[in-house]
């Protein structure tokens, strides 16, 4: 293709290519890193000194508990295996939360984009139906999944540039 101007666009080839698993449809992000810093000990807490260490084993047990060891060569197992959990919290404490998609968009990003529509497509990009994507995009304070316009409905209206003298 010359020229991919909408997500939907990349989500074609894409799919020619490999399986597609659409962020927020197939697959959700969670938040591990805070439930890691609530329920699992920092590594310099380990009973051993990770940048001295050649393998770092793990190991569950029955009972559902994580246990780690650091081993300075590759073929003895002669450290021990101490758990890798906060005093009085289990594996089953670790419960993430979903990251929810969207980002804010800063107004000098919205200013790059409408020059960068203006410069490839003309002033009057913004009555071209297969930009509305953008079109909406420049409206929202806080970037979702951009829906397309035809899903959703209008979520604001470009009113006609009037040059004031």
């Amino acid at each position: 293709m010359d020229t991919i101007i909408l997500p939907t666009e990349y989500y074609k080839v894409f799919q020619e290519q490999a399986t597609l698993f659409l962020l927020g449809q197939d697959w959700t992000v969670q938040n591990w890193k805070a439930e890691a810093e609530k329920n699992v000990k920092a590594p310099g807490s380990f009973h051993f000194k990770i940048s001295q260490v050649k393998r770092i084993l793990l190991k569950r047990t029955p009972r559902n508990h994580i246990l780690v060891a650091g081993e300075m060569n590759y073929r003895t197992e002669t450290s021990n295996s101490l758990t890798l959990m906060k005093k009085g919290r289990k594996v089953s404490d670790i419960v993430p939360v979903e990251i929810l998609i969207g980002t804010h968009v800063k107004d000098a990003k919205k200013k790059d984009i409408e020059s960068l529509l203006n410069a490839h497509f003309g002033k009057d990009w913004k009555k071209e139906s297969n930009l509305l994507f953008y079109k909406d995009l420049l409206c929202q304070t806080h970037l979702e999944r951009a829906i397309p316009e035809e899903e959703s409905g209008p979520r604001c209206e470009f009113l006609e540039e009037v040059v004031l003298i």
